[in-house]
């Protein structure tokens, strides 16, 4: 795929469960790897995630408003009412699409999809809210 392909195109992040510190400096290493790879238009599913951290909501809000700086979009495919609501306390939805299914993205051209895993010695003692 050329630089022009991949700019059109959604990189689009499947959220497993938790994002939570043992898995936060992984999240920033695949953010950072859709722009290398010149991607404009990021998405993290949410839909099976029950848990983020208030940092890593602030480390997506914060990628977030420099995408859309930069021309591009970012979205957050089925998040419940309370990870909005999360977002909005603990960093913001003014830069972020909602998407309801990962269909709308699919109308799109998805160029490459990665999971985010969580690790099996995740204790769940973060500070943050459950979704």
């Amino acid at each position: 795929m050329d630089i022009s392909e991949a700019s059109r195109a959604w990189f689009v992040i499947n959220a497993k469960v938790r994002i939570d510190s043992f898995n936060q400096d992984t999240l920033k290493a695949l953010l950072n790897r859709s722009q290398e790879a010149s991607f404009q238009n990021v998405a993290l599913d949410l839909r099976t995630t029950r848990f983020i951290s208030i940092q890593a909501i602030q480390t997506i809000s914060q990628f977030a408003d420099a995408l859309r700086a930069k021309g591009g979009a970012f979205a957050l495919i089925g998040p419940t009412e309370r990870a909005k609501r999360h977002f909005e306390i603990y960093g913001s939805l003014r830069a972020i699409t909602v998407m309801r299914a990962a269909e709308v993205v699919a109308a799109e051209k998805v160029a490459e999809k990665v999971d985010l895993l969580t690790p099996k010695n995740s204790t769940g003692s973060d500070q943050g809210p459950q979704l």
